[in-house]
Protein backbone atom coordinates (compact mmCIF):
# COMPACT_ATOMS: atom_id res chain seq x y z
CA UNK A 1 0.00 0.00 0.00
CA UNK A 2 1.26 3.47 -0.90
CA UNK A 3 1.21 6.28 1.65
CA UNK A 4 0.26 9.44 -0.27
CA UNK A 5 0.28 12.85 1.43
CA UNK A 6 -0.50 16.14 -0.28
CA UNK A 7 0.66 19.29 1.45
CA UNK A 8 0.50 22.91 0.37
CA UNK A 9 3.71 22.97 -1.65
CA UNK A 10 5.02 19.40 -1.80
CA UNK A 11 3.51 15.99 -2.38
CA UNK A 12 5.04 12.89 -0.83
CA UNK A 13 4.39 9.23 -1.57
CA UNK A 14 5.88 6.12 0.02
CA UNK A 15 6.15 3.07 -2.24
CA UNK A 16 7.10 0.59 0.44
CA UNK A 17 7.08 -2.44 -1.86
CA UNK A 18 9.80 -0.65 -3.87
CA UNK A 19 11.54 0.72 -0.75
CA UNK A 20 11.34 4.20 -2.29
CA UNK A 21 9.94 7.53 -1.12
CA UNK A 22 9.05 10.17 -3.73
CA UNK A 23 8.84 13.89 -2.94
CA UNK A 24 7.45 16.26 -5.57
CA UNK A 25 7.93 20.03 -5.30
CA UNK A 26 4.55 21.56 -6.09
CA UNK A 27 4.93 25.31 -6.58
CA UNK A 28 5.11 25.33 -10.38
CA UNK A 29 3.59 28.79 -10.85
CA UNK A 30 6.70 30.20 -9.10
CA UNK A 31 9.21 27.84 -10.69
CA UNK A 32 9.18 25.71 -7.51
CA UNK A 33 11.16 28.51 -5.87
CA UNK A 34 12.03 28.29 -2.19
CA UNK A 35 9.79 29.86 0.40
CA UNK A 36 9.23 29.24 4.10
CA UNK A 37 6.29 26.86 3.62
CA UNK A 38 7.95 24.74 0.91
CA UNK A 39 11.20 24.40 2.87
CA UNK A 40 9.38 23.62 6.13
CA UNK A 41 7.31 20.88 4.47
CA UNK A 42 10.33 19.43 2.68
CA UNK A 43 12.41 19.29 5.85
CA UNK A 44 9.54 17.75 7.85
CA UNK A 45 9.01 14.91 5.36
CA UNK A 46 12.74 14.19 5.03
CA UNK A 47 13.15 14.04 8.81
CA UNK A 48 10.18 11.68 9.14
CA UNK A 49 11.43 9.38 6.39
CA UNK A 50 14.95 9.38 7.82
CA UNK A 51 13.53 7.30 10.70
CA UNK A 52 11.71 4.83 8.44
CA UNK A 53 13.83 1.67 8.18
CA UNK A 54 11.83 0.38 5.20
CA UNK A 55 12.98 3.20 2.91
CA UNK A 56 16.20 2.74 0.94
CA UNK A 57 16.00 5.63 -1.55
CA UNK A 58 14.31 9.05 -1.57
CA UNK A 59 13.64 10.71 -4.94
CA UNK A 60 13.05 14.46 -5.25
CA UNK A 61 11.23 15.63 -8.37
CA UNK A 62 9.12 18.64 -9.33
CA UNK A 63 5.92 19.65 -11.10
CA UNK A 64 6.00 22.04 -14.03
CA UNK A 65 8.75 23.11 -16.40
CA UNK A 66 11.30 23.96 -13.70
CA UNK A 67 12.98 21.66 -11.20
CA UNK A 68 13.65 24.51 -8.77
CA UNK A 69 14.63 28.14 -9.33
CA UNK A 70 16.16 28.62 -5.87
CA UNK A 71 15.21 31.71 -3.89
CA UNK A 72 11.96 33.43 -4.81
CA UNK A 73 13.14 36.64 -6.54
CA UNK A 74 10.00 38.55 -5.55
CA UNK A 75 10.55 37.67 -1.91
CA UNK A 76 14.20 38.67 -2.29
CA UNK A 77 13.27 42.01 -3.85
CA UNK A 78 10.64 42.77 -1.21
CA UNK A 79 12.82 41.36 1.59
CA UNK A 80 10.12 39.12 3.03
CA UNK A 81 9.43 35.47 3.86
CA UNK A 82 12.90 33.87 4.32
CA UNK A 83 14.66 36.97 2.95
CA UNK A 84 14.58 39.58 5.71
CA UNK A 85 15.95 43.13 5.55
CA UNK A 86 17.40 42.76 9.06
CA UNK A 87 20.83 41.10 8.97
CA UNK A 88 20.41 39.16 12.21
CA UNK A 89 17.00 37.79 11.18
CA UNK A 90 18.25 36.98 7.67
CA UNK A 91 21.22 35.07 9.12
CA UNK A 92 18.88 33.04 11.34
CA UNK A 93 16.52 32.27 8.46
CA UNK A 94 19.35 31.13 6.19
CA UNK A 95 20.56 28.83 8.94
CA UNK A 96 17.10 27.46 9.81
CA UNK A 97 15.78 26.91 6.29
CA UNK A 98 18.12 26.67 3.29
CA UNK A 99 21.22 25.57 5.19
CA UNK A 100 19.22 23.27 7.46
CA UNK A 101 18.02 21.44 4.35
CA UNK A 102 21.59 21.26 3.04
CA UNK A 103 22.94 19.68 6.23
CA UNK A 104 19.97 17.33 6.55
CA UNK A 105 20.46 15.87 3.08
CA UNK A 106 24.26 15.74 3.28
CA UNK A 107 24.02 13.72 6.49
CA UNK A 108 21.03 11.64 5.41
CA UNK A 109 20.79 7.93 6.26
CA UNK A 110 19.07 7.04 2.95
CA UNK A 111 20.28 7.25 -0.61
CA UNK A 112 18.88 10.29 -2.41
CA UNK A 113 18.27 11.04 -6.09
CA UNK A 114 17.15 14.26 -7.78
CA UNK A 115 15.10 13.80 -10.96
CA UNK A 116 15.81 17.06 -12.80
CA UNK A 117 13.37 17.55 -15.67
CA UNK A 118 13.89 21.26 -16.24
CA UNK A 119 16.15 24.12 -15.15
CA UNK A 120 17.80 23.88 -11.71
CA UNK A 121 18.89 27.40 -10.86
CA UNK A 122 20.83 28.85 -7.93
CA UNK A 123 19.83 27.15 -4.69
CA UNK A 124 17.67 24.86 -6.84
CA UNK A 125 20.90 23.55 -8.37
CA UNK A 126 22.11 23.21 -4.79
CA UNK A 127 19.11 20.99 -3.98
CA UNK A 128 20.10 18.61 -6.78
CA UNK A 129 23.71 18.61 -5.56
CA UNK A 130 22.65 17.75 -2.00
CA UNK A 131 21.50 14.39 -3.36
CA UNK A 132 23.71 11.34 -3.91
CA UNK A 133 22.66 11.08 -7.55
CA UNK A 134 21.36 13.44 -10.23
CA UNK A 135 19.09 11.90 -12.86
CA UNK A 136 18.25 14.33 -15.66
CA UNK A 137 16.28 14.60 -18.87
CA UNK A 138 17.14 16.55 -22.02
CA UNK A 139 15.08 19.44 -20.59
CA UNK A 140 17.48 19.78 -17.68
CA UNK A 141 19.94 22.63 -17.27
CA UNK A 142 21.95 23.88 -14.32
CA UNK A 143 23.05 27.38 -13.40
CA UNK A 144 24.68 29.36 -10.57
CA UNK A 145 23.60 32.92 -11.48
CA UNK A 146 24.54 34.48 -8.11
CA UNK A 147 27.10 36.86 -9.57
CA UNK A 148 24.42 38.41 -11.81
CA UNK A 149 22.53 39.67 -8.75
CA UNK A 150 25.50 40.54 -6.56
CA UNK A 151 25.44 37.42 -4.37
CA UNK A 152 27.52 34.35 -3.53
CA UNK A 153 26.18 30.78 -3.15
CA UNK A 154 25.03 30.78 0.47
CA UNK A 155 23.49 27.34 0.07
CA UNK A 156 26.72 25.35 -0.35
CA UNK A 157 26.14 24.67 -4.06
CA UNK A 158 29.57 25.85 -5.23
CA UNK A 159 31.35 23.71 -2.63
CA UNK A 160 29.38 20.63 -3.66
CA UNK A 161 29.79 21.29 -7.38
CA UNK A 162 33.57 21.53 -6.85
CA UNK A 163 33.48 18.13 -5.14
CA UNK A 164 31.61 16.64 -8.09
CA UNK A 165 33.20 18.13 -11.23
CA UNK A 166 36.34 19.85 -9.94
CA UNK A 167 37.24 23.31 -8.70
CA UNK A 168 38.34 24.83 -12.00
CA UNK A 169 35.17 23.95 -13.92
CA UNK A 170 33.03 25.03 -10.97
CA UNK A 171 34.73 28.41 -10.81
CA UNK A 172 34.03 28.88 -14.52
CA UNK A 173 30.31 28.28 -14.02
CA UNK A 174 30.19 30.45 -10.89
CA UNK A 175 32.03 33.50 -12.23
CA UNK A 176 30.46 33.47 -15.70
CA UNK A 177 26.97 32.45 -14.58
CA UNK A 178 27.08 30.15 -17.63
CA UNK A 179 24.33 27.60 -18.12
CA UNK A 180 25.28 23.91 -17.97
CA UNK A 181 23.12 22.19 -20.54
CA UNK A 182 22.19 18.50 -20.66
CA UNK A 183 25.11 17.47 -22.91
CA UNK A 184 27.70 19.31 -20.84
CA UNK A 185 26.14 17.87 -17.69
CA UNK A 186 26.74 14.37 -19.04
CA UNK A 187 30.24 15.15 -20.35
CA UNK A 188 31.31 16.68 -17.02
CA UNK A 189 29.80 13.74 -15.09
CA UNK A 190 27.46 16.08 -13.23
CA UNK A 191 24.56 13.90 -14.41
CA UNK A 192 24.65 10.35 -13.08
CA UNK A 193 21.60 8.87 -14.82
CA UNK A 194 19.79 9.80 -18.03
CA UNK A 195 16.00 9.70 -17.68
CA UNK A 196 13.47 10.77 -20.32
CA UNK A 197 11.34 13.87 -19.82
CA UNK A 198 7.83 13.98 -18.38
CA UNK A 199 8.01 10.86 -16.25
CA UNK A 200 5.00 10.15 -14.03
CA UNK A 201 5.51 8.77 -10.52
CA UNK A 202 5.07 5.21 -11.79
CA UNK A 203 7.62 5.83 -14.57
CA UNK A 204 10.16 7.23 -12.09
CA UNK A 205 9.72 4.11 -9.98
CA UNK A 206 10.37 1.90 -13.03
CA UNK A 207 13.54 3.81 -13.88
CA UNK A 208 14.76 3.58 -10.29
CA UNK A 209 13.95 -0.12 -10.17
CA UNK A 210 15.75 -0.72 -13.48
CA UNK A 211 18.91 0.84 -12.09
CA UNK A 212 18.88 -0.27 -8.46
CA UNK A 213 16.35 -3.16 -8.17
CA UNK A 214 15.92 -2.57 -4.45
CA UNK A 215 12.56 -4.37 -4.48
CA UNK A 216 14.28 -7.58 -5.62
CA UNK A 217 17.12 -7.47 -3.13
CA UNK A 218 17.37 -8.66 0.44
CA UNK A 219 18.99 -5.53 1.80
CA UNK A 220 21.17 -5.59 4.89
CA UNK A 221 20.30 -2.56 7.05
CA UNK A 222 21.04 0.51 4.96
CA UNK A 223 22.65 2.26 7.90
CA UNK A 224 25.45 -0.33 7.75
CA UNK A 225 25.93 0.25 4.01
CA UNK A 226 25.93 4.01 4.44
CA UNK A 227 28.55 3.88 7.18
CA UNK A 228 30.86 2.22 4.66
CA UNK A 229 30.18 4.35 1.57
CA UNK A 230 28.91 7.64 2.98
CA UNK A 231 31.91 9.88 2.37
CA UNK A 232 29.61 12.82 3.06
CA UNK A 233 30.10 12.10 6.77
CA UNK A 234 33.85 12.53 6.37
CA UNK A 235 33.42 16.04 5.00
CA UNK A 236 30.41 17.24 7.01
CA UNK A 237 32.46 19.41 9.36
CA UNK A 238 34.23 21.04 6.42
CA UNK A 239 30.86 21.58 4.76
CA UNK A 240 29.43 23.14 7.95
CA UNK A 241 32.38 25.53 8.13
CA UNK A 242 31.87 26.47 4.48
CA UNK A 243 28.16 27.14 5.07
CA UNK A 244 28.93 29.36 8.04
CA UNK A 245 31.35 31.47 6.00
CA UNK A 246 29.02 31.55 2.98
CA UNK A 247 26.11 32.65 5.17
CA UNK A 248 28.13 35.55 6.56
CA UNK A 249 28.99 36.81 3.07
CA UNK A 250 25.48 36.19 1.75
CA UNK A 251 23.77 38.12 4.54
CA UNK A 252 25.98 41.17 3.97
CA UNK A 253 25.50 41.06 0.21
CA UNK A 254 21.77 40.33 0.33
CA UNK A 255 21.09 43.47 2.39
CA UNK A 256 23.23 45.69 0.14
CA UNK A 257 21.84 48.32 -2.27
CA UNK A 258 23.86 46.77 -5.13
CA UNK A 259 22.06 43.42 -4.80
CA UNK A 260 18.63 45.07 -4.92
CA UNK A 261 19.69 47.19 -7.89
CA UNK A 262 20.93 44.16 -9.86
CA UNK A 263 17.87 42.15 -8.86
CA UNK A 264 15.49 44.83 -10.18
CA UNK A 265 17.46 44.95 -13.42
CA UNK A 266 17.27 41.19 -13.81
CA UNK A 267 13.52 41.06 -13.13
CA UNK A 268 12.88 43.77 -15.75
CA UNK A 269 14.60 41.58 -18.37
Amino acid sequence: MNDIQKRKMINSTLFLEKKVGLITLNRPEFGNAYCKVLLTELIEVLKKWDLNKQIVLVVISAKGKYFCTGGDVNHMLNQKDIFDSDKKKLDTKYKNYIQKLALLLRGYSKLTLAYVDGPAIGAGFGLALYCDFIAASERASFQLPFIDIGLVPGDGSFWLLSQKIGESKSKKFLFTGKNIDYKEGIDSQLIDFQFISGLLDSDILKEVDNHFQFSKKEMIPLSKNMELVNFRKNTIFEFKAHLQTARKFQVNLQTSPLHLKLLRKKIKK
